[in-house]
């Protein structure tokens, strides 16, 4: 699976314009190979607007945005909207489950996602990589509302990592972040790992949502 970062800085008044954009990516879901995508504000900076997409691989991705892409980018206008953009490509490495049946559930089903943004010393990947098999992967699933996620790693930033999970409320995940996170990073150890994190959480636009 291949998986698409977008965050995007949108000018002071924008947001409606870019919403009302950010609607029209609704022909992505006649691509093949896509998979689904979301997106929302970042609770903590009103004018952050966050977008991930899953392709089957890719070889997908690429064909959309020859055929596609542009198209829909040149009749939305949403260049217009945002200051900056920053857009980062992902190779999943490990699905994260959670209560819902499929990923393409949890992203269906969520109101929230939580984004770790990880850049690993490199002599640590291996370690991180491993922890998040062994300590997160089943501590998450046991926290309430968390619907599923993927583990990813830059295709192009060889120690860049991205956990992206889908939660049913920003209620649900504020209680795992204060009873359960701190279990879990002293369990994991992680802390010697990490060069640099950045963590967001989104709420969720139902009507940016695409899922074919």
């Amino acid at each position: 699976m291949y998986i698409k970062w977008i965050v995007c800085q949108v000018k002071e008044g924008m947001r409606e314009a870019f919403s009302r954009a950010q609607e029209q990516w609704i022909s992505t879901a006649e691509a093949e190979g896509f998979l689904a995508q979301v997106g929302g504000w970042n609770i903590e900076d009103k004018n952050e607007a966050c977008i991930i997409a899953f392709w089957e691989s890719r070889e997908h991705l690429e064909q959309f945005m020859a055929n596609l892409h542009d198209r829909i980018f040149e009749e939305n206008r949403q260049s217009a909207t945002y200051h900056t953009i920053s857009v980062s490509y992902f190779d999943s490495l490990l699905e994260m489950d959670g209560q819902a049946d499929s990923l393409k559930e949890a992203i269906r089903n969520s109101s929230l996602l939580r984004i770790a943004d990880c850049d690993v010393w490199p002599e640590s990947v291996k370690h991180f990589e491993a922890v998040q098999r062994s300590v997160w992967l089943p501590g998450m699933k046991q926290s309430e509302g968390m619907l599923g996620g993927m583990f990813s790693k830059a295709s192009n930033q060889p120690h860049r990592y991205l956990v992206s999970t889908f939660r049913d409320s920003a209620e649900h995940h504020d209680r795992y972040a204060n009873e359960k996170v701190p279990v879990l990073r002293e369990k994991a150890a992680v802390g010697q790992d990490l060069n640099h994190i950045t963590g967001r959480q989104i709420a969720l636009e139902e009507s940016w949502r695409v899922i074919p």
